[in-house]
This record gives C-alpha cells, structure tokens and sequence, in this order.
C-alpha cells in the first residue's frame, strides 16, 4: 500500500496524542428501541423494523474528560451545551517525542475495484463493522446504503477494559453526535452494554468508555485515505472527513451498531 509521506508524517505527529482516550468513567448503557428485534449474524441484512429517532443521551463526566483529552493548542474547538467544559488542553508534543508506528495494515481483498461511500441517498437503519475486514457498511431496508474502510484499534481483540486501545465487539447504538469534536465530527457508540459490564466485573477491571465513528483529527483531514495505512486509534472506528460528512448525515441517533470481529 502506498503511503504518502507529508501525510503519514503529519497524522504520525498527532494521531497518538488526538485518538479518543478512555475516560475511565464507566458509562452505562442505553438500551436501544425495544422496536429493534436485533442485526443478524450476516452483514447483508439489517434489521427487522422501523428506528424511531431518540433524543442523544450523553454522560457529562465521561464527555468531558474525552473532550480534555483530545484538546490541542493549534486546533480549539467550541463545545456543545450538552458538553461539560474542558480543561486545560494538553501540552505540545516535546521535540523527538512520540512516534506512531502500530505496524502497516494490509488491504482487504474486497477493497480491490469495490465502489466506497455513499452508494444512494437515504437514511441508515443499521450499521455493521466488520473489523478484520476493516469495513463497514450503512444498511437501508436490508440493503447496502453506504460502504466504508476503516481504521480501528491499535490492539486486536475485543475490548474489556480500560485503556486496552481495543475496539468492541457487540451489539450497541448510537446514542449521541458530536459535530464539534476534536476529530471532525464524531458519532458516539454505546458502549459499554450489558455483556461488557459483565464480563469487567468478573475481570475487576473499568471498561472504560468514549468509543465512537470518527474522521480525522481537526487540521489533519489532508491526509485523507493514507490513514488507513494503519490502525491508529485507541478503540474507536476512524475514516475520511468527507466519509464522516456523509455518515453523519446518514446515521441518525438511536442506529442500532453490531461491531464484529
């Protein structure tokens, strides 16, 4: 795969200090519409019934302390009213600091001559990410609305706690939008559910929380589809920022997510 240097270089820089943070605030689940029966185990269907749109649901504590992660000098960004102010945006990166280099993903077969984007107007009833494929797709009335490559996690596996730089597997929704994030604009997924809070009570661990279906960091969208030369965030689900524009007005609040292996 070809990387484009100026690019790579640029994303390299701020990529590791930008990436969503856990929160450590153990977000609780909102259960999606009990309208929803559930998305099956194959990506080419969706789900069974209407999505009514919900009001966003949003934990304070746990956006805010996204939001003071994520905060940079060169790149303030105003704050919905939903949003608990930030704190102090974090330091530069010292001079020969930090280096990204999580290894090169391979591209997927099905990328090769397969049409991405938004394939018609409408609007999303079901999204699945298929993270060894590194894609995911919009689906509308059982069919593809939209199909996308992503970067992932740093880490492969599924997440069970905090700070593991995971992506989830399971069944979640979106529960709030952010057209005012850090990276350029942000769906935010509802993790953890029932199963993650289960399971890290057994481990003794924190889930953790802050997973969400983002573009690019603010003044990095240049980069453009060189960022999936890697897998570069710390769990959550990453594309362009012209991809973004076009899930964002797709996806409404409420979108039932399964996010597969």
């Amino acid at each position: 795969m070809t990387i484009l240097p100026l690019a790579h270089i640029l994303l390299s820089a701020v990529a590791p200090l930008l990436s969503p943070r856990d929160s450590g605030t153990v977000v609780r689940p909102v259960q999606p519409p009990t309208t929803v029966a559930s998305i099956v185990a194959d990506t080419t269907t969706s789900i069974l019934s209407p999505i009514p749109t919900i009001a966003p649901v949003v934990d304070a504590g746990a956006t805010s302390a996204l939001e003071t992660a994520l905060a940079t000098p060169a790149a303030p960004s105003p704050v919905p009213a939903v949003v608990a102010p930030a704190a102090a945006a974090a330091p530069a990166l010292a001079a020969g600091g930090w280096t990204f280099m999580p290894g090169m993903v391979r591209m997927p077969a099905w990328v090769a001559g397969a049409k991405t984007g938004l394939l018609r107007a409408g609007r999303a009833d079901s999204v699945v990410v298929e993270k060894g494929e590194h894609r995911m797709t919009l689906f509308a009335g059982g069919e593809a609305l939209g199909v996308y490559q992503v970067a992932i996690g740093k880490t492969e596996g599924k997440k069970e706690r905090i700070g593991d730089l995971k992506t989830p597997e399971g069944l979640y929704h979106i529960d709030a939008k952010n057209p005012n994030s850090r990276f350029h604009l942000a769906l935010h997924v509802s993790y953890p559910n029932a199963d993650d809070l289960a399971r890290a009570r057994q481990l003794g661990v924190a889930t953790g929380g802050d997973i969400m279906i983002h573009g690019l960091p603010n003044g990095q969208g240049k980069a453009g589809a060189t960022h999936r030369n890697y897998d570069w965030t710390n769990g959550c689900v990453a594309v362009t920022d012209q991809e973004i524009e076009e899930i964002f007005g797709a996806v409404p609040v409420g979108t039932p997510v399964r996010i597969k292996p």
